[in-house]
């Protein structure tokens, strides 16, 4: 299988991410569009796919922060706390030690929700696709 990253389910989940913290680098705050942006993970992507879709563990970074600042996950881990819970970011840890492998069908599955998802963050926004 290809990487994960060169499916369609990332295409639209990292949009999503993307989208829906604004187009704004979660670490530094600096906002960008395009290959400025990248949808960067708190956990390693490689080698945890069971976190690699999981919104709690994915969040907007600028290139700088997310590949040549290391992503700074200081700075995410304490987002998550924010935003979800210290048990979440428990339970993230726990989830990324589990051995997954995605089926072709749950690909598809993943973009077609996502893709959904994405477009319904727009129209709440007021810019439709």
């Amino acid at each position: 299988m290809k990487s994960l990253k060169k499916t369609n389910a990332w295409k639209w989940f990292a949009l999503y991410i993307k989208e829906r913290d604004n187009w704004t680098c979660q670490v530094c705050g600096r906002k960008g569009k395009g290959r400025f942006m990248n949808a960067g993970h708190f956990i390693q992507a490689f080698g945890h796919n069971s976190v690699f879709f999981d919104e709690r563990n994915v969040w907007a970074e600028c290139v700088n922060c997310n590949l040549w600042g290391g992503g700074r996950p200081e700075v995410l881990r304490e987002l998550i706390i924010k935003k979800y819970s210290k048990k979440a970011e428990e339970e993230l840890w726990k989830k990324a030690r589990e051995v997954k492998q995605f089926t072709k069908v749950e690909l598809d599955e993943i973009a077609k929700i996502y893709k959904k998802k994405y477009e319904e963050l727009l129209k709440q926004k007021g810019r439709e696709k």
